[in-house]
């Protein structure tokens, strides 16, 4: 169902110009700042695609905001990403403490996405 505003990809083109290096890594949080962390990845990979995969258990859930992107489930106070860009998930989760882990996909440089029809 197309609700008003939603936009349909039908064709999406990657343009990859320079070489691109993936990373799959881990990262534990036992009882820990979630934004801290995540802050500290984001800074280790700048100009870097990082999509956030995983489940952890947070303190705060009534403290998420009220919309919350398809990537993002929240179950109780676990919350669950698939493939959640690591800098909306940092602006959702900033002030949350974490238990549980996540897994990290990089992509460096980060992808430039073009406009159809436009070289």
């Amino acid at each position: 169902m197309v609700e008003n505003g939603d936009i349909i990809p039908t064709l999406v083109r990657l343009d990859i110009r320079d070489e691109q290096t993936t990373k799959t890594f881990t990262q534990g949080f036992n009882d820990e700042p979630l934004g801290e962390g995540l802050g500290a990845i984001a800074q280790r990979y700048p100009n870097s695609l990082i999509l956030v995969s995983g489940s952890v258990i947070i303190d705060f859930p009534d403290e998420l905001p009220s919309s919350l992107p398809p990537e993002v489930q929240v179950y109780g106070t676990r919350i669950t990403l698939a493939y959640a860009d690591l800098n909306q998930a940092l602006s959702i989760l900033q002030d949350q403490w974490a238990i549980g882990q996540l897994d990290f996909k990089t992509f460096s440089p980060a992808p430039r996405w073009k406009e159809l029809g436009k070289n």
